[in-house]
């Protein structure tokens, strides 16, 4: 009897499990992208708002793709018109901007607001008490005609002013930063003036991008260093 071999071709699939979820840990990073117009940022979350809304974002990823467990965060844009612009400027167009993925700083979103209203308020919660953390957010456009004076307050206590039509003081990084208490940041944002010069055009408050790291344990006492391009200023808790 003659026995005939026949090859057999066998496909091997090799499936990689996803990653796990970790707890935001020092040294992993958090990015957050508003607006679409520039392109999605690969393992940045990406902010579309509408007026008056309230979202809850969890599931989030750190700037290497790694899933985060547990943080979540939120966000509210309260005023009357929110812009979803695609004119912000990247780091070549305006040198001293945050090393950012250009996808994330070429487009912002913003809103009018009125002096001492509320324009864009938001939170991270479910964050590790025990840790420090460092913020670094903003936007910039170099034709808005100095209509876009932000000033960003942290828990209630820490603030600083952005101007987007300055790239050296587009973005802010406030560092030493705790939670809380009970494992939330808050950020809030509004303009310092109702009108321009002019006295036509609303002021706008506007964000493109914001990374939250983790810098490590917190100490019994912390100070907040908050730096806007070269200059620093030293705040303790509660100023």
């Amino acid at each position: 009897m003659k026995t005939t071999l026949i090859p057999v071709l066998t496909s091997i699939l090799c499936l990689h499990p996803p990653a796990e979820a970790a707890p935001l840990t020092p040294g992993r990073t958090l990015g957050i992208d508003f607006g679409n117009a520039a392109g999605v940022t690969p393992h940045w979350r990406t902010i579309l708002t509408k007026q008056g809304a309230t979202r809850n974002q969890s599931a989030l990823t750190d700037t290497t793709g790694t899933p985060i467990d547990a943080v979540q965060f939120e966000w509210r844009f309260a005023a009357e018109n929110v812009y979803n612009n695609d004119d912000s400027e990247d780091r070549s167009e305006m040198p001293g901007l945050p090393a950012f993925p250009a996808s994330a700083l070429g487009d912002w979103m913003g809103v009018n607001i009125q002096k001492g209203h509320e324009g864009i308020t938001l939170r991270f919660s479910k964050l590790d008490d025990t840790l420090t953390y460092s913020l670094t957010l903003g936007g910039a456009n170099a034709i808005n005609n100095n209509n876009a004076d932000t000033v960003w307050t942290i828990n209630g206590s820490t603030s600083s002013e952005t101007d987007a039509s300055d790239a050296t003081k587009a973005f802010v990084t406030f560092t030493s930063l705790r939670t809380q208490g009970d494992g939330s940041l808050v950020i809030r944002a509004h303009s310092n003036q109702s009108f321009n010069a002019d006295g036509k055009a609303l002021k706008i408050a506007v964000i493109a991008s914001l990374a939250l790291k983790v810098e490590g344990p917190a100490g019994p006492e912390c100070a907040t260093l908050i730096t806007i391009g070269g200059t620093s200023l030293m705040l303790k808790e509660g100023e």
